[in-house]
């Protein structure tokens, strides 16, 4: 991998990964999208109302796939591997800059999220403790030492390979969710006698709902990865004899966007499911984190808490690890510095101050569903709408993707005229985008 990438660098070259299977990548993207975000679905329901929040659901991810699909098609197209060499290649290095900001904010959002979700759950076990001091049972105290104990030790290595393991169990503890939401809602809702409890319409605070559910699909900074350790005969069919025809560029475009539907598909059927049962049982009264809803000695509901609270585990290190790298970025360019992996001072100085920032914002904030609000707003729109909606205006985006040429040689054709759907969908993503932006602004004003 490039030694310029910000983000990823810690890990493996592409040219050593191991190749990756069409369902193998499918599922990759499904563990990238799936987090914390799923526990404050409800909450963005009870926001919108039930029609118009799974409406919203819906519309988000089918942009959240366009978006993805442009990313994909770029660093398939350009040879590269990462979304910042994506955005330098497309766009050049002063918005590769901006990129590593907002992936700062963005990333240090997901650290305070995930240890918030830590802290809770072993709060909840705390409390059922006979601890000698009150104290030990506050949420601060289960915050500050959860993270101490168990997420800082977590984030110091480079290489995660030992946590791919436990990335799988995200897809199972998502279901387990689904299965819990549905069980308690199902007697609600034949004891409510239907859904007058609810709202179905609420426009004067959907907009606060939109910025949520943009934080629980995204995987774009995953995307691209994803695309390069894809294998040049992967195939979605499972009769398929390994070492075949190796797939063209066409080809490899239209399997990876088929993934992204499939990933995309599966995920939002695994939000509604939770989105609406969750918000049936609770109505009015749903929190941003839907666990809190349920009573503490329920089994079921401890089952789940524990089981996000070991999803927290497995992805603070993954989600500080972009911040870190893009954090090293913008030391390297302020202080013109060169960029040196090996150094293990400034690595680690560099994850304490990320950590400790996180842990100041997890301390102070305890509304799940508020760090989610202001993160998919700010820091979610730009990465998420704004950027792939100018990298699709890349003219060389228009090309038919048949001619893969090598980035010196692309002025030996130059770019073919744009096309109205294909400048009618930028424009679209990025006014959205801002429009997503400045609303969300303009609320903390």
């Amino acid at each position: 991998m490039s030694a310029e990438d910000p983000l990823l660098p810690s890990l493996q070259s592409h040219s050593t990964a191991q190749a990756c299977t069409a369902w193998g990548s499918v599922f990759t993207m499904l563990n990238a999208a799936i987090g914390a975000g799923v526990l404050s679905f409800p909450y963005a329901f009870r926001l919108a109302g039930l029609a118009l929040g799974l409406v919203l659901t819906f519309i988000c991810a089918g942009l959240m796939y366009t978006t993805l699909q442009i990313l994909v098609q770029a660093a398939l197209r350009y040879r590269v591997h990462t979304y910042s060499q994506v955005v330098q290649r497309c766009l050049g290095k002063p918005v590769s800059l901006v990129l590593a900001c907002i992936t700062l904010t963005y990333q240090l959002g997901s650290c305070t999220a995930y240890m918030i979700i830590v802290g809770t759950t072993v709060k909840r076990f705390l409390v059922l403790q006979n601890l000698p001091w009150v104290f030990m049972k506050t949420r601060a105290f289960a915050v500050v030492s959860s993270s101490v104990v168990i997420l800082l030790p977590l984030s110091m290595p480079r290489s995660l390979g030992a946590l791919s393991i436990l990335s799988s169990l995200t897809l199972y503890i998502l279901i387990y969710l689904g299965i819990l939401v549905t069980t308690h809602a199902i007697p609600e809702l034949e004891k409510e006698k239907g859904l007058g409890h609810i709202k179905l319409v609420d426009f004067d605070h959907a907009w606060r709902a939109i910025p949520i559910i943009v934080f629980a699909f995204q995987c774009h900074v995953q995307g691209p990865i994803v695309s390069a350790e894809l294998r040049d005969d992967a195939s979605l069919n499972p009769c398929a004899k390994p070492g075949r025809v190796k797939l063209g560029l066409q080809d490899k475009c239209r399997l990876m966007s088929t993934i992204c539907a499939i990933s995309m598909s599966l995920v939002l059927i695994a939000y509604c499911v939770v989105g609406t049962f969750g918000y049936i049982e609770f109505g009015s009264s749903t929190m941003s984190n839907i666990l809190l809803n349920y009573s503490k000695d329920d089994v079921m509901a401890n089952i789940a808490m524990g089981g996000m609270g070991l999803v927290g585990i497995v992805s603070f290190p993954v989600n500080i690890n972009p911040g870190k790298h893009a954090l090293n970025h913008l030391y390297c360019w302020i202080f013109n510095k060169k960029n040196d992996p090996t150094s293990r001072s400034r690595h680690v100085l560099q994850t304490l101050l990320i950590f400790l920032v996180s842990l100041s914002f997890a301390v102070s904030v305890d509304v799940l569903g508020s760090v989610f609000h202001a993160v998919g707003g700010t820091a979610g729109a730009l990465m998420i709408f704004v950027c792939p909606g100018l990298i699709a205006l890349k003219p060389t985006m228009v090309r038919s993707l048949s001619i893969a040429l090598p980035p010196e040689q692309e002025s030996v054709l130059g770019p073919l005229p744009y096309d109205w759907w294909t400048l009618a969908k930028s424009f679209f993503l990025v006014a959205f985008g801002l429009l997503l932006l400045w609303n969300t602004l303009a609320g903390y004003l």
